[in-house]
């Protein structure tokens, strides 16, 4: 790793390592072409211990096949003594998910397995799914059915697969949501059902938690990807300046840029977010043809703190003008953190985004 937070990241990694932590990272030290446990040397003096294979790490790409399942074997049975609800294998837990994250010292999107996840996630982090019943544009739609299982029940299967989310609820003021979710035996919490927004809602679940971090998942996403969950609590907990973090795609069809319903995002150097808008941005004022446009994915990570006093904060001209309720945020001088991801939102807001996300579902399976 290297940056600045280089020495203090493996001082961590040496320290789990000695006490036989099944956490310790791949990332600092160097190749070793060869089988078994073998100390390597590095800034410190100290030896860590690495599990590696045969293949070489010329291309920085962490070695796979028996050196990666014995690891997470280890990193399984650590969550689950914990009772972590990610305990399920399948994504690797440092290097998961290609298209989903990229690190401070990652290079392109296009080779992300570069550079070493900082944050081991030790907090407490709470999904919260806002659902409603009455919806302006598809009253009801949380509970039609996609596929023979309601879209509530597929946000809930999908979310729950998410390595670092330490509990999920959903969050609903209707008895027929909390009814339907109890048939699949998801948490339930009741709210008021005064709140203006699914983030007001998921404030108030967050108060009567101990978490530290909570995670807003939308309801009306059954296509959800459990990495782009992930990889938005990884993004802002390797940032602690942020108190909000969310996702950003390409924009690969051109008819988006200038869609209105299409909300764009610019970010920084360091991947914080400039500005939201309905409009392009930014703004090819000498008619260049290369420009990179990305669109914001509306899953939101906040630090529970933050999150209670959001409602507080006073409304600024941006938001009002652009009805874009993240720009309260940065007009209020916070950060938000903007991680790239491969995720493709599909939000189901009519029924004709209901029939076309079904007709989406019936051929994967189709093709399994």
């Amino acid at each position: 790793m290297q940056n600045s937070s280089g020495r203090r990241q493996e001082d961590f990694y040496d320290l789990r390592a000695r006490q036989g932590h099944p956490l310790y990272a791949w990332g600092t030290a160097r190749p070793h072409h060869g089988h078994g446990r073998k100390p390597v040397s590095g800034r410190g003096g100290t030896g860590r211990v690495q599990k590696l294979t045969q293949r070489k790490w010329s291309t920085g790409e962490p070695a796979r096949g028996q050196a990666l399942g014995h690891r997470q074997q280890k990193v399984d049975s650590f969550r689950k003594e914990k009772g972590q609800i990610g305990a399920q294998p399948g994504l690797p837990f440092f290097f998961f998910a290609a298209s989903c994250y990229r690190t401070k010292a990652s290079g392109p999107l296009e080779n992300p397995r570069q550079g070493v996840l900082s944050s081991i996630v030790p907090h407490r982090i709470l999904g919260v799914i806002p659902a409603r019943y009455a919806s302006s544009r598809f009253p009801g739609k949380a509970l039609v059915s996609i596929g023979g299982k309601t879209m509530l029940e597929h946000v809930w299967e999908r979310a729950s697969q998410a390595r670092y989310l330490t509990s999920l609820v959903i969050a609903t003021d209707d008895e027929r949501i909390r009814d339907a979710a109890e048939t699949f035996r998801a948490r339930v919490v009741m709210t008021r059902a005064d709140h203006a927004s699914g983030t007001d809602r998921a404030a108030e679940v967050a108060s009567a938690s101990t978490c530290d971090i909570v995670v807003n998942i939308q309801g009306d996403e059954p296509m959800i990807v459990p990495g782009a969950i992930d990889a938005a609590i990884l993004g802002m907990l390797d940032d602690d300046e942020s108190v909000m973090g969310t996702l950003k795609k390409r924009i690969e069809r051109e008819h988006e840029i200038n869609d209105p319903n299409v909300v764009k995002v610019v970010t920084n150097h360091a991947g914080n977010a400039l500005y939201f808008s309905r409009s392009p941005i930014p703004f090819p004022r000498d008619g260049e043809k290369n420009i990179v446009y990305f669109k914001h994915i509306g899953l939101y990570v906040y630090r529970r703190d933050f999150l209670l006093n959001y409602p507080d904060l006073p409304l600024g001209r941006l938001e009002q003008a652009e009805k874009l309720e993240q720009l309260r945020a940065l007009e209020n001088g916070f950060q938000i953190r903007v991680v790239e991801t491969e995720y493709e939102s599909l939000g189901v807001d009519t029924p004709a985004d209901w029939e076309r996300v079904s007709a989406l579902y019936e051929k994967l399976m189709i093709a399994g």
